[in-house]
């Protein structure tokens, strides 16, 4: 992954689960677990600039589910706080505008 340019976590089994990361990942692999038939280019288009915040909340009604915005975070458009006591109030950070143009 590193020779490629991506960067990345191991975590294990003792970094799941810690609270709220558990509860957050948990919620995220509920939203996604077709996610591996989905196809992000069906995803609603982020309308904001890279680099807006945004809650968690207001992206999700923005962008029609929680689902939604659990995909673009998975495809890397997002990032999230998994770490967040209120991921609902979390502030989301916009890392692309136009992620299929």
């Amino acid at each position: 992954m590193t020779e490629m340019g991506h960067r990345f976590k191991i975590w294990t089994e003792h970094h799941i689960r810690r609270e709220p990361r558990f509860t957050n990942l948990y919620r995220l692999h509920c939203c996604t677990r077709m996610a591996k038939n989905a196809n992000l280019d069906y995803l609603p288009e982020l309308t904001f600039e890279p680099g807006t915040r945004i809650s968690f909340k207001e992206l999700a009604v923005n962008q029609g589910s929680e689902r939604a915005v659990f995909m673009h975070f998975l495809a890397g458009n997002i990032t999230i706080d998994l770490e967040a006591q209120d991921l609902d109030a979390s502030l989301v950070e916009l890392k692309v505008s136009h992620p299929h143009a």
